[in-house]
């Protein structure tokens, strides 16, 4: 009990000191907003501070989100969530089982396909191991060659198994020759070749480079008049309250950038709020 409750102090005192050397670092946000429609900075300073200890606030959440305005309750004020120490706020509602889901594509299809959920089937799983999964597996060169110049595939996805972001996402379009095809959204022609050194090129470290490979899905005719040749996604945020109730609280749209195939804002992606 005694080692719990040291950890526990020892938390807590790390925690409410990085508020503090956070809002002393910025401090001279509140000073450039000095002005005679605003509350004193002192006040301002330690309203701001108290959100950030207990909701995460920074200044820059605090301004930007306008919750130095004088006739909003404290009440309606903690109803905001900042960008401090985000984990620590963000996993109580969103425990790892979650996570890892979301996280782990081959682990997402798997458990889609457990619920009967309908999803973009996975056609392959490029690797050097097998991964026990119900998917064809391509694990060598010769087995990818095979697969796209062999059985003359065509408009095809490759994407990274986890944490890639949308980065080295590789989308195939029709078939232009034996062993070449349309790249999107570029438009130009690569080769087998040009394909196996990108999937090696983009490969996450480690020992099993991992990809996923699907059939390329086309957006609907008024959304690609935004950006050819790259599928936006629609993301729905819900709150599952718990006894069977859902709540969806948000949704947006991604879109590419038209440069890489992914939607992803790591790749330059833009997100709009779904009224």
């Amino acid at each position: 009990p005694f080692q719990n409750a040291m950890r526990n102090y020892y938390r807590v005192t790390r925690r409410y000191f990085g508020v503090f050397l956070n809002c002393w670092r910025n401090r001279r946000k509140h000073e450039l907003q000095d002005g005679a429609d605003m509350p004193p900075r002192l006040w301002r300073m330690s309203e701001q501070f108290a959100l950030q200890a207990l909701n995460g606030v920074t200044a820059n959440d605090y301004y930007e989100l306008g919750l130095y305005a004088r006739d909003m309750p404290w009440s309606a004020k903690r109803e905001y969530v900042g960008q401090f120490d985000l984990r620590r706020l963000y996993s109580p509602f969103n425990n790892m089982a979650y996570a890892m889901v979301t996280t782990d594509k081959i682990l997402f299809h798997l458990l889609a396909q457990a619920l009967a959920i309908r999803d973009v089937p996975i056609v392959a799983l490029l690797g050097a191991e097998g991964f026990g999964t119900p998917w064809r597996m391509l694990r060598t060169r010769e087995d990818l060659q095979a697969f796209l110049v062999g059985e003359q595939r065509e408009n095809l996805f490759f994407k990274v198994d986890r944490g890639s972001f949308g980065k080295g996402a590789l989308s195939l379009g029709e078939r232009v020759g034996a062993d070449s095809w349309i790249e999107l959204p570029s438009g130009r022609t690569v080769t087998f070749d040009e394909v196996a050194a990108h999937l090696d090129v983009h490969s996450l470290p480690g020992d099993d480079p991992r990809w996923i490979v699907q059939d390329r899905i086309t957006a609907h005719p008024e959304l690609a008049k935004v950006i050819a040749g790259v599928t936006p996604t629609l993301r729905v945020m819900t709150l599952n309250r718990g006894k069977g109730e859902v709540e969806v609280t948000g949704a947006v749209m991604r879109f590419g950038d038209g440069d890489t195939p992914a939607d992803n804002s790591g790749t330059g992606g833009v997100v709009f709020l779904v009224d």
